[in-house]
């Protein structure tokens, strides 16, 4: 199953987008749309989130990292994200996938993340709410990247459908006291 995408391969034909896009967060647990903004807003965005993390000291614990900037409330910093916020492509998918028709928009954050930073654990944003595993999808990120993700500049680990269902056999087998020597 694809998981990229262009923007441009569907930008006329919304419903077919999000189709696409809903089978692969389905079947993969994520999707890439490349080239949804254009170069000009793209470059005018990122300037303006420079404009703020200059302004900003880098992070304070383990987690957050040491050398990376988060803009915290950023919608209360700057307009320039509404739109893609409350695009009619984005809210489509988050609805689908959550099976809700109203949705909280929350936790805007823009990251710098600095050179040489330690790499984050991995984790899921759900786990800071008390739900038993398995349960239904609770929360949708959408990121947008303003540079190539890269080992250099703190790239983001996507981890597949496939990961996230051993991670949740390793849950249920700790549950009931079974080991999986291969989830070892």
């Amino acid at each position: 199953m694809e998981n990229r995408f262009s923007y441009s391969d569907f930008e006329n034909d919304l419903d077919s987008g999000k189709k696409k896009i809903i089978q692969s967060l389905r079947e993969n647990g994520y999707a890439i749309i490349e080239n949804f903004l254009s170069e000009e807003r793209t470059i005018a965005m990122k300037e303006e989130l420079t404009t703020l993390t200059n302004r900003l000291p880098i992070g304070r614990n383990d987690f957050e990292g040491y050398k990376t900037k988060r803009i915290y409330a950023l919608f209360a910093k700057t307009r320039s994200f509404d739109d893609l916020a409350i695009h009619p492509l984005l809210l489509e998918v988050i609805e689908e996938i959550l099976g809700m028709h109203q949705v909280l928009l929350s936790s805007p954050v823009g990251i710098e993340v600095g050179p040489g930073e330690v790499e984050q654990l991995a984790h899921r944003d759900d786990g800071k709410y008390p739900i038993p595993e398995p349960h239904q999808e609770v929360i949708m990120n959408s990121m947008w990247a303003f540079d190539d993700f890269t080992d250099s500049n703190g790239s983001t680990v996507i981890y597949p459908v496939l990961l996230l269902s051993l991670r949740l056999s390793q849950i249920e087998s700790k549950r009931t006291g079974e080991v999986d020597s291969k989830n070892k």
